[in-house]
């Protein structure tokens, strides 16, 4: 399961739920999150993400790849 918590309301919203997670579905959960329409991130400034070093330089340049096809 991966989800975001918003700090000042302390919202958690599941961001995606897979049996086994691939670089794919981190990299879809980080464009989800990133889009300009309803992403979560969309109104927040920082993203403070884990350090799970299996999939965050995948879910990073998902966020990078998403902020420059989309802004």
């Amino acid at each position: 399961m991966f989800f975001v918590i918003h700090h000042a309301t302390r919202m958690v919203e599941i961001a995606g739920v897979t049996p086994s997670p691939s670089g794919n579905f981190i990299v879809q959960v980080a464009r989800n999150l990133a889009d300009h329409v309803d992403g979560f991130l969309r109104d927040n400034m920082l993203l403070v993400p884990g350090n799970d070093c299996l999939f965050a330089k995948m879910f990073c340049g998902g966020l990078a790849a998403s902020a420059r096809v989309t802004r």
